[in-house]
């Protein structure tokens, strides 16, 4: 099987599409395509990024513009800020959630790398930001109707069980770790990035409550 071309639009979509049709031969492709880290990042996945994040953004201002304080509401009190400071903050949220998502995937492959031999694997960083960035395609995906309220968490739910999946398969046919070991190694990388994107969360929460009550205290 060959990786389709992913420098256009169509490339892209045709480099998803192979990879949902048929994850092992995709993926037992890619481990031998000759493809770095950096062309994969700059040629697949950032574009793929940039997508889901504007369409993400979009949708976040459109929400703030039409009446945002009416949707979440008064859970989180949101119905205390004006329209324009809401409008900030779903745009923070978008670029600072960006900025984390794009870090995450550098230290999650790092991780991968350093763990394989524990579990039986054969270190490569470039097959190791291979498995990260495959895995995250359906989490991506789903990012783009997360604001809907039934259907955001249906897609939040089939992209998390599709992630996983990728990543047991990568794992095993990337990293070459043995059938009964990846299981548990698809464990702990799963246990390792909950745990971070945790902490990145806390983080952009923080940031964006502290930037809101600062622009509702002092403007």
């Amino acid at each position: 099987m060959e990786i389709p071309n992913s420098q256009n639009v169509g490339g892209l979509i045709n480099r998803i599409t192979e990879l949902f049709k048929n994850p092992k031969s995709f993926l037992n492709s890619a481990k031998n395509d000759g493809e770095n880290k950096s062309t994969l990042f700059s040629r697949f996945y950032l574009p793929l990024f940039l997508v889901t994040f504007a369409v993400h953004l979009v949708i976040g201002i459109l929400f703030a513009i039409i009446g945002f304080s009416a949707y979440f509401p008064r859970v989180l009190g949101l119905h205390a800020f004006p329209i324009g400071t809401i409008l900030i903050g779903s745009v923070l949220y978008s670029i600072l959630y960006a900025i984390l998502n794009i870090a995450l995937i550098y230290i999650m492959s790092t991780i991968i790398n350093a763990l394989a031999a524990s579990f039986g694997g054969k270190q490569n960083i470039d097959n190791a930001f291979k498995v990260t960035v495959y895995a995250s395609v359906p989490a991506l995906l789903s990012y783009l109707v997360n604001y809907l309220p039934v259907i955001g968490i249906l897609a939040g739910l089939a992209g998390l069980v599709f992630s996983i999946y990728f990543l047991y398969l990568g794992l095993q046919i990337l990293m070459e770790s043995p059938s009964d070991k990846v299981v548990g190694y698809t464990v702990i990388v799963v246990i390792i990035e909950i745990a971070i994107a945790v902490v990145f969360m806390f983080l952009i929460v923080g940031l964006i409550i502290n930037s809101l009550l600062f622009r509702s205290l002092y403007f």
